[in-house]
C-alpha cells in the first residue's frame, strides 16, 4: 500500500494546481504524464506541433513545481 509521505503535497493540492494550468497545457500533461505519450504522439492526438507541445510541457512543470515549492513552504 502507498502512504503520502509528509513531503508530498496532498490530493486536492495537487488538484488545484492542475486546475490552475491553462487547459491545452492541462492537456499536454495528461497526454505526457498520465497517458504516457510520446511528445510525438501527444502532438498528433492534440493537433499540435511538437515544439508547441514541448513549450507548453515545460511551462506547465515550471508553473507545477513553483506551486509545489509555495505548498511546502507554508
Amino acid at each position: 500500500m502507498c502512504t503520502q509521505s509528509a513531503a508530498a503535497p496532498a490530493h486536492d493540492d495537487l488538484r488545484s494546481l492542475l486546475g490552475a494550468l491553462e487547459p491545452c497545457d492541462r492537456a499536454v500533461v495528461h497526454q505526457l504524464h498520465v497517458l504516457r505519450s510520446t511528445p510525438g504522439e501527444a502532438a498528433a492526438a492534440l493537433g499540435l506541433p511538437v515544439a508547441e507541445v514541448h513549450r507548453r510541457a515545460t511551462r506547465a512543470v515550471r508553473q507545477l513545481s513553483r506551486g509545489a515549492r509555495r505548498l511546502h513552504a507554508v
